[in-house]
């Protein structure tokens, strides 16, 4: 039996789908190891801490100029997989991005709140395109109707809505704010770079690949000590 984490510590940040990779760069410990009973197969399933998944960080050459058209693999059903693992074929989230009649965006990205754990969360927002980057904003309401999934199971929506109030309040001053991103190209990919606009802060890089959906990429958990899928 899967039995909660006992309390750790963790980076106080969170992974916004796809475009908004803000990392809220502060420190936190998870304050209760507590853990909510759940029906039939969900036997423990952990509140999700308030320190949620910190990216890593990747170099990229500044005076390579960003993708001109950085949504163009989606336009062929291609979708973002973030800090790829290509021999386990996993990502620490999944982008997948869908054309809307006005010629917008809707993304689908499916994260880790909590990278040590079997628990997804996939979240839709709608993203435009603006100077080169792919830009849109978080709300509330928008994180709240998130679905979360438990070894790929669906969560009850009313097990789950605890858990996606944490997830939410971890976002903090991500919420409501707008973010773009552009993407460098890089060996082998590219390289994602967040802006919050109107802020000077600076936020670590991700590497992303583009897949296609149906190429095996999986959103899984890694094991801490060697980077590997558990």
């Amino acid at each position: 039996m899967w039995q909660a984490p006992a309390p750790a510590r963790f980076c106080r940040s969170f992974h916004l789908p796809s475009a908004f990779l803000l990392i809220v760069a502060k420190s936190g410990l998870l304050r209760n190891g507590v853990a909510m009973v759940i029906e039939r197969d969900f036997v423990m399933l952990p509140l999700v801490p308030a320190g949620l998944f910190l990216a890593t960080m990747v170099l990229a050459d500044a005076a390579v100029p960003p993708a001109a058209d950085p949504l163009a693999p989606a336009k062929s059903g291609m979708v973002q997989c973030y800090e790829p693992d290509r021999v386990s074929r996993t990502c620490r989230s999944i982008s997948a991005y869908r054309r809307e009649s006005d010629g917008g965006w809707i993304n689908t990205a499916t994260i880790l709140p909590d990278p040590t754990q079997p628990l997804t969360m996939d979240i839709e927002t709608p993203v435009t395109l603006r100077d080169g980057a792919v830009c849109g904003t978080v709300r509330r309401e928008q994180a709240l109707a998130a679905k979360l999934r438990y070894f790929d199971r669906p969560v009850p929506a009313d097990h789950a809505l605890p858990l996606l109030i944490q997830i939410t309040d971890a976002m903090g001053s991500a919420i409501n704010r707008e973010i773009c991103t552009i993407y460098v190209p890089v060996a082998a990919g590219f390289v994602a770079r967040a802006r919050i606009t109107g802020s000077a802060a600076v936020f670590p890089d991700q590497r992303v690949i583009w897949v296609r959906p149906d190429a095996g990429f999986r959103v899984l958990p890694r094991d801490p000590a060697n980077g590997q899928s558990q």
